[in-house]
């Protein structure tokens, strides 16, 4: 009969060094597959500006418009506002619905527009006449 010869024990292999946490994520994400982003959602999330009149909050643009970023359509609309007032009126805001967005004026001079993709949200659109008296109601008060 044969006998059997016991086993020597195996090893176990050293564990591996841990990596650093920057490194590790690093190492995921190269092996991630690219995501990309719409480029609305993202330009959103990074530059939204809101309007401010006297110390009042007025309206968040979130949306690019004819070119112009957040920061620059809240510049603009202040300084647009600020001429109007400048030309000594009573102050009147309107609002006036021209199809994708809304005509907000001081005593008949256009100050700004506000869009659906400046509301965020799961339907803008749906909310955009609701928000513009909202924003008309702000703007006056603020003025």
């Amino acid at each position: 009969m044969v006998q059997a010869q016991p086993l020597e024990p195996v090893p176990e292999p050293a564990p591996a060094p841990m990596a650093e946490p920057a490194s590790a994520v690093a190492a995921l994400l190269a092996t991630a597959p690219a995501v990309a982003l719409p480029a609305a959602a993202a330009s959103a999330a990074e530059a939204a500006a809101t309007l401010v009149i006297n110390q009042r909050p007025v309206l968040r643009f979130r949306a690019s418009l004819l070119g112009d970023g957040p920061a620059a359509r809240a510049e603009l609309a202040r300084s647009a506002v600020a001429e109007a007032l400048a030309r000594g009126g009573a102050g009147q805001v309107t609002h006036s619905d021209t199809g994708d967005a809304v005509r907000f004026e001081v005593d008949g001079a256009t100050v700004f527009y506000l869009v659906a993709a400046d509301l965020g949200g799961a339907r803008p659109g749906a909310q955009l006449a609701a928000s513009a008296q909202q924003v008309q109601q702000r703007l006056q008060t603020a003025l």
